[in-house]
């Protein structure tokens, strides 16, 4: 390569560098005049703690975990679905269109009275950005944003997400930004599973770990029991459908809370970890209700109420426990 070729190539990395500083600095001249129009976060994550409030007094404080993921108000683990659409919104949100001056006034109003403030945090608990909230905007395709501290509300929208932003940051229900884990225990950190149908008792059984094998076991005497050894395939398959089950709903402020464990059970299950740890749980169907608020048991159900003992009473669906519902016949 000639002198003449390096110097052409030194030149343009030169000019490429200059060219880069100075729209940066361009951007960071256009975000000190316009500090109202500094929504997003470019790197979301940056984003350690996420702080929400609204004008009825209650409040959620977000935080990230070394393992990636979000507890709430450091007690329950935080749904990862939501926390991806909370974080994608601080990293995406861009400005629809700038109300009319006229609107101004009922906005500000709104936001005095039902506004919702919306905080992000870096590692260091600095405060990254600031909104408050207000109402959606007619045709409810965007919705009223203010940065804190400003006097200018745009009309935000994220893009891909048709609605406003505001239902993602509901206060009302703790419940509805939890995660829907439930019940994870790897196949081999099981000792034994006991399962008893109370109405079927031919059905029941027992598998325990004894030394590398799994023994099956009737829990009724008046079983037939069979000649050849069950499959061991089987067990196993059995043991793995404990590995994930997430629920539907958490059902302990449930006012029929207490007519369902009165409900003779489904299914009774007793499981015994390696640990040492044991739970218990109870199947109810989870049918609808009658007029007259009692449960309607001929009814079809797609869920099941699960009583769990340590622990209180969740709805998990029929399809995530149906491979726990087998009977002592279908090992052979």
């Amino acid at each position: 390569m000639n002198k003449s070729l390096l110097w052409l190539v030194a030149l343009l990395a030169v000019l490429l560098g200059l060219f880069w500083f100075l729209q940066r600095q361009e951007s960071e001249v256009k975000a000190a005049a316009y500090p109202d129009r500094e929504f997003s976060i470019k790197d979301e994550t940056s984003i350690s703690r996420v702080f929400i409030a609204d004008l009825q007094g209650r409040t959620m404080n977000l935080t990230k975990q070394k393992d990636g993921g979000w507890m709430i108000n450091d007690s329950v683990k935080a749904s990862v679905t939501i926390m991806d659409q909370v974080l994608n919104t601080f990293s995406k949100l861009r400005i629809d269109h700038i109300p009319p001056e006229t609107m101004n006034e009922m906005i500000f109003e709104a936001m005095k009275t039902d506004g919702i403030k919306v905080e992000a945090y870096n590692a260091e608990d600095q405060r990254l950005r600031s909104w408050i909230i207000g109402p959606g905007t007619q045709d409810d395709r965007a919705s009223f944003v203010m940065i804190e501290g400003q006097n200018q509300p745009y009309a935000m929208k994220l893009p891909g997400m048709t609605g406003t932003i505001r239902p993602l940051f509901d206060l009302r229900s703790i419940e509805d930004w939890r995660s829907r884990d439930w019940l994870a225990i790897p196949p081999e950190e099981i000792e034994s599973v006991e399962i008893n149908y109370p109405r079927q008792k031919g059905s029941g059984f027992s598998i325990r770990r004894v030394g590398d094998t799994l023994q099956l076991k009737a829990e009724s005497e008046l079983v037939e029991i069979a000649n050849s050894a069950p499959k061991q395939r089987l067990l196993e398959s059995y043991l793995e459908g404990f590995s994930y089950v997430p629920l539907f709903r958490r059902e302990n402020e449930n006012p029929v809370k207490d007519s369902i464990q009165s409900l003779v059970p489904f299914v009774e299950l007793r499981l015994v970890e390696t640990s040492g740890e044991v739970q218990e749980m109870s199947l109810v169907p989870a049918h609808g209700l009658k007029n007259d608020g009692t449960v309607d048991v001929d009814g079809p159900f797609t869920n099941y109420w699960v009583t769990q003992r340590p622990g209180g009473i969740q709805t998990v669906q029929k399809q995530q426990l149906q491979q726990w519902l087998r009977d002592y016949r279908s090992f052979y």
